[in-house]
This record gives C-alpha cells, sequence and structure tokens, in this order.
C-alpha cells in the first residue's frame, strides 16, 4: 500500500475580495525592497521571492487577521503562524520545489490572475488547484500527503498570499519538522515512484 496516495483534503475558500487584494497588492509593491529569497519560511531550495507580513502596514495586517477569524479560525481551531506573500515571476523564479510546510494548517491565496501556468500542485494525487482572484486553498498541511509546489508559471507575474496556522506547541512543531524532513529526502530521491502528472482540478 503506497501511504501517500490517500486522498488530501482540501477546501478551497473565499478569504478576500478583489479590491482587498489589489490593496495588499498595493502594499505588497510599495515594501517591494524586502521581497528576497528569505530562508524564513523555509530552506532556500524551497524559497522564492518572499515578503513577511511585519512589512505590510498595519491596516493590511489587520485586514488579514480580521479575514483569519472569520473565515480559517473557525474551521482549524488554529492560531496564526507565519503570515508571508509571495511573487513569482520569469525573470526572478517562476516556482517553489516540492516541500512539506510543517504546520497544521496551510492556505496559499491568490491575489492576482496576470499569469500564465501555475498554481499550487500536489504531486501524490496530481491535482494543480488555480483557485479565483481572493480565494486560497487550504489544506492539513501536517499530513504526509500534504507535499505540494508552486507550479511553475511561463509568463506574467504570481502573488499569492501564505498564512500558516498551528495548534501545537513548539516541541511538537520541531519534532514534526524533524520526521518530515527525512521523509522529504527520500521522496526528492523517489520522485518516479511517487509522483503524478499535473491535471487542473475544476473548481467551479
Amino acid at each position: 500500500m503506497n501511504i501517500f496516495k490517500k486522498p488530501l483534503n482540501y477546501k478551497i475558500i473565499n478569504i478576500f475580495s478583489k479590491e482587498e487584494c489589489n490593496l495588499i497588492l498595493s502594499d505588497f509593491e510599495k515594501n517591494k525592497n524586502h521581497i528576497k529569497i528569505n530562508k524564513e519560511h523555509g530552506v532556500e531550495r524551497i524559497s522564492s521571492y518572499e515578503i513577511d507580513s511585519r512589512y505590510f502596514s498595519k491596516h493590511i495586517n489587520d485586514l488579514i487577521k480580521q479575514k483569519v477569524k472569520e473565515k480559517l479560525h473557525p474551521i482549524t481551531k488554529g492560531k496564526i503562524g507565519m503570515v508571508f506573500g509571495v511573487r513569482y515571476s520569469i525573470d526572478t523564479k517562476s516556482h517553489m520545489t516540492e516541500h512539506y510546510d510543517c504546520n497544521t494548517y496551510s492556505c496559499v491565496i491568490s491575489l492576482n490572475n496576470e499569469f500564465n501556468d501555475g498554481g499550487t500542485y500536489f504531486p501524490f494525487s496530481g491535482d494543480l488547484l488555480k483557485p479565483s482572484v481572493g480565494s486560497g486553498v487550504l489544506f492539513k498541511a501536517d499530513k504526509l500527503n500534504s507535499y505540494h509546489s508552486a507550479h511553475p508559471i511561463t509568463e506574467g507575474v504570481r502573488y499569492v498570499l501564505v498564512i500558516r496556522m498551528e495548534k501545537l506547541n513548539s516541541i511538537f512543531v520541531f519534532l514534526k519538522a524533524i520526521c518530515l524532513h527525512f521523509i522529504d529526502k527520500h521522496i526528492r530521491k523517489n520522485k518516479e515512484k511517487y509522483y503524478m502528472k499535473p491535471k487542473l482540478v475544476n473548481l467551479q
């Protein structure tokens, strides 16, 4: 039995309006000097051009907290962990390689649609998810089948906001991260055994 093949339970949730997404993007660009390959959210091989939420304005951070309280907390019952924005582009980095997040829940929210291809890819099922602007993919990030990546874009610039929710204390998070690190190494050595070709999931 392939223990990685259990179907991943994810939800597509509308978090922000298009107008709110534009406000976040505007804030994002005002602070673009802080956008960088950022090891704070994972090892460098799984990083892209990222900006931590501490560089967002108070108004935007308050908006994010409000939406977490209204939309995500009722489902996850967790507290906010990391919050950061990611910018994918052809001239910088177009993707993020497969990885585990190591927290309890992750939500990857689409902030724009001016790009081609891209999306959140779960290689064990082949599911490729591209939610509409303002909607996010919420998934249980500490499961073996939650291994995922940001699929490469081929044109334009893709912006996402990542919100991670945690229910465990720091000791358990650390131990979980160690275990998933070794599993990740095994998976990367055996991609052809585990990976399914990407297939775009119809979210309508």
